[in-house]
Formats: C-alpha cells, sequence, structure tokens
C-alpha cells in the first residue's frame, strides 16, 4: 500500500445533514481550511473533466484539508438516484480510501431532520423527491470512520469532543 498523499477530512451525508455546520467547527477547532466544494447543492455537479479536474487538483496539494463532501463519494450516489451521467463511478471509493486514506465522516442527524432542513433551502431538482433513497445509500457507504449527530442531546458534546479527538489523532498519526 502506498504512503498517503495528504490528510484529508471528508464530511458526508444528504443534503441538509449539518457538514456545513461541521466543516466550521471542526476548521475553527483544528485549524484547518474548509476545501472549495466542486459542486453546489443548487448547481449540481459540473462537467466530467471539470470534476475530474477538481479531484486531480485537490489530491496533488498536500494542505491537510476538510472536505464538505467530495466527489467520489457523493456522485455515485446522487447521479443514479437522480437519473443524471454518473461522473466517477462507485468502483473508485475503495482505490481512492486505500490510496488517500481520509477520515469519512458521516452526518447523519436522521431523516426527519434531515427532511425538514431540506424543505426551507433551495436544493437540485430531484433531491426533495428521493431523500429518503439518497439517506439509505449513505448509510451503506463503506469505510465510514465516524457518524456524527448533531441532535443527540444526550451525548451531542461528548460526541463532538470524542469527535476531535479521533480527528485530532488522525491528522497526527
Amino acid at each position: 500500500m502506498s504512503t498517503p498523499t495528504k490528510k484529508m477530512i471528508v464530511l458526508e451525508g444528504c443534503d441538509g445533514s449539518g457538514k456545513s455546520t461541521l466543516a466550521k467547527i471542526l476548521s475553527r477547532d483544528l485549524g484547518l481550511p474548509i476545501a472549495e466544494r466542486a459542486v453546489t447543492s443548487e448547481d449540481g455537479p459540473p462537467s466530467k473533466s471539470e470534476l475530474i479536474k477538481w479531484t486531480y487538483k485537490e489530491l496533488a496539494d498536500p494542505t491537510p484539508k476538510i472536505y464538505d463532501r467530495f466527489p467520489i463519494y457523493s456522485e455515485p450516489i446522487y447521479a443514479r438516484i437522480l437519473g443524471r451521467e454518473v461522473k466517477i463511478g462507485s468502483g473508485m471509493i475503495k482505490h481512492f480510501h486505500e490510496q488517500h486514506t481520509p477520515f469519512l465522516i458521516l452526518c447523519d442527524p436522521g431523516l426527519p431532520t434531515i427532511q425538514e432542513k431540506v424543505l426551507n433551502e433551495p436544493q437540485m431538482p430531484g433531491v426533495v423527491e428521493n431523500l429518503t433513497k439518497i439517506h439509505s445509500q449513505y448509510r451503506l457507504l463503506p469505510f465510514i470512520d465516524y457518524v456524527y449527530d448533531h441532535t443527540d442531546d444526550d451525548s451531542n458534546a461528548l460526541g463532538y469532543n470524542f469527535l476531535l479527538d479521533i480527528a485530532r489523532d488522525y491528522l497526527e498519526n
């Protein structure tokens, strides 16, 4: 197995799952920049060549970063469910994970919380209607290192502090 090229904390999950909020908090607490997003909730992904160019540019940059989604994980889920061209195949996930060993966090406060938030924000066509399918596919992602639920009142502080400790350990080793 090759040496990882960079340290990367990747936040994945449905639209409305708290990724952007968690990215800002982790950025503050870890002192890491948040990478520019390749895909937005409103516009969807760029062309296949632009998406691949973005991916290679990010992987070539040795700066440790926090990613509010990484297309290797999210693009196969959204493309298949929304019926659009699959620009990055799901077969890339294992290869990517083995080569780059990202710290993968699934943000999942539960489907009702996600639905409530998504209904109040602009979305790509088809997301609202297919949210249950998208949510279930995220739960099947391989290589998840941590599942974070920002709504869990009993363990929220403990959960975040534990996540922060694990992230620090990942970055230091």
